[in-house]
Parts: structure tokens; C-alpha cells; sequence
């Protein structure tokens, strides 16, 4: 007979206790690259997003592609949901990231890369993208914009999936196209693009929840949800 430490009595216990629906994110405007992150490029910038995690917390890169400098204004982009629009503007010019670029040598091509880690002092709302390079960005969490939890019938069955070692887990599941996705949301990023009153522009991307399984098994118990960037959690009781 097994013994059980008050630890692992605890666990179950609040493994019992709570639920959890697992939100996939998809977009009929974008693609998913290996991440899962949701992407959209032209002939200007990349931009991609990753929305793993609690609740949601979106996680946006823009890459400019170009060999002048690229500016993202703040006070003019939004998240929107609803009809309802959360402003993104925050007033530090904080960022990261990596650029690429290539070289040339005798007998080749020589592939450079850099680390970028500054603060960059600009006028108020503006950040600043190098050149050939991309930064990466922490904007929001979707509770943010609205409920994220969703009621699903009693009616719908039971499926079971299989896990690491065999491990069973069971399951309910809805899906949705877009027109009839409960939960939609879309991005507005404005853009200037070069030096001394560069051009302005503005890109939007939309969203919608393409899936919602439900479970009362926790993140760590699903097997490579800790890779897909397109999958967000709500815990409930």
C-alpha cells in the first residue's frame, strides 16, 4: 500500500479543485512559423506574436527589414476588442533584441549577429527599430480586453488524449471559425519608416479563438504546451 505525504495529498487535492480551458489563437490573415507565433510580413517589417501563457500575455517582435530606421508611435496603436480599444502607450523606450546582417570576405559570405540591449532617448510614445534588426515586446494580457472564459455544454463528450508514459487525460472540446469565434480581437501598430519626416503608415492584425478544450489537468500535465505559442490557459475553480 502506498503511502501519500501531506504534500502529494495536497496537490491532488487542488488539482481536484480546479479546471482549466486551454484557448488556441488563430488569425485567416497570418501564419504560423514553428513556434506557432502568429506572423504577418511585407516588404517593411515582420511581426509576430506569441500569446502563451496565463490569461494570455502578448508578446509582439517587429523586424524591420529595411536599411533605414524604423519607428513604432504608441500613442497611436491599440489593442481592440468589442469595439473597445486598450491603449498600448507607455513611457519608457525600453527594448531588446537581435540583428542579422551579412558580409563578405575573401573565398565567401561571413553571416554576422549582434545582441541589442539599450534605451534610446525619443520624443514622448516613440520606439525606435535599428535597421535589419527586431525587437521584442511585452504588451498587454488579453484579460485586459475582456472575459476570456467560456460556458461549455454538458452535452458535449468526453474525449481522452494520450500523454507522456501513457498517461491518459480527459476532455471537452468546441471549435470555431472566425464569424462564429466568441472571443476576437485585433492589433493597430502605426509606423514611420526613415529619417526627417519618414513616411507614416499603420498595420492591423486580427484574431479569433479557433478552439477551446477543457480539462482539469494543469499546464505541466499537457505535453508540448509549453511550446505553442499560439495557446493560452484560464484557470477556474
Amino acid at each position: 500500500m502506498k503511502k501519500f505525504t501531506p504534500l502529494l495529498l495536497l496537490l491532488a487535492f487542488l488539482s481536484g479543485c480546479s479546471s482549466y480551458q486551454y484557448l488556441t489563437i488563430d488569425s485567416s490573415q497570418m501564419q504560423k512559423n514553428k513556434r506557432q507565433q502568429l506572423s504577418w510580413e511585407n516588404d517593411t517589417l515582420r511581426i509576430s506574436y506569441s500569446f502563451n501563457g496565463d490569461h494570455g500575455p502578448v508578446w509582439v517582435t517587429f523586424f524591420n527589414k529595411t536599411t533605414q530606421p524604423l519607428y513604432v508611435n504608441w500613442k497611436k496603436s491599440a489593442f481592440i476588442r468589442n469595439e473597445s480599444s486598450v491603449d498600448l502607450y507607455s513611457p519608457q523606450a525600453n527594448f531588446s533584441g537581435i540583428a542579422d546582417g551579412t558580409g563578405y570576405r575573401f573565398g565567401g559570405i561571413a553571416t554576422t549577429r549582434s545582441t541589442i540591449n539599450a534605451i534610446v532617448d525619443l520624443p514622448e510614445g516613440i520606439e525606435f527599430i535599428p535597421p535589419s534588426s527586431g525587437i521584442t515586446k511585452y504588451l498587454l494580457s488579453l484579460r485586459n480586453t475582456g472575459p476570456l472564459l467560456t460556458h461549455l455544454p454538458d452535452s458535449l463528450p468526453r474525449r481522452e488524449m494520450k500523454q507522456e508514459h501513457g498517461f491518459m487525460i480527459r476532455y471537452k472540446e468546441m471549435n470555431f471559425d472566425e464569424a462564429h469565434s466568441l472571443v476576437r480581437f485585433k492589433s493597430y501598430f502605426t509606423f514611420v519608416v526613415g529619417l526627417n519626416n519618414g513616411k507614416e503608415f499603420a498595420e492591423t492584425n486580427s484574431f479569433y479563438v479557433s478552439r477551446i478544450m477543457q480539462t482539469g489537468k494543469a499546464p505541466q500535465y499537457i505535453v508540448n504546451y509549453g511550446s505553442q505559442s499560439d495557446q493560452l490557459y484560464v484557470r477556474y475553480k
